[in-house]
């Protein structure tokens, strides 16, 4: 899911994401809910491991992220990574 916020950000992470594995990633593009294309398309597809990243969102927000929501409703292992710290 890419945001208005930052845009392009997923080709540089795909391209990043393609250097570290040695090989170009899949990409899918799905024009649905991301909790329910996410887990739709592990489901489909059999996976074993759900790796997303996460925004810090904390509080009531929480409780809707779409992390969140993959966590619960995979039927597959999910990790969830956050992001580095500024200035780390």
């Amino acid at each position: 899911v890419e945001g208005r916020s930052a845009p392009h950000h997923v080709s540089a992470q795909y391209k990043r994401l393609g250097n570290a594995l040695g090989r170009a990633p899949e990409l899918v593009v799905e024009a649905d809910d991301a909790a329910d294309a996410i887990v739709g398309l592990a489901r489909q597809q059999g996976t074993s491991l759900i790796l997303m990243g996460s925004r810090r969102v904390g509080g009531l927000r929480a409780l809707s992220s779409v992390s969140e929501q993959v966590a619960h409703r995979a039927d597959c292992s999910v990790l969830v990574v956050r992001p580095e710290e500024r200035g780390s």
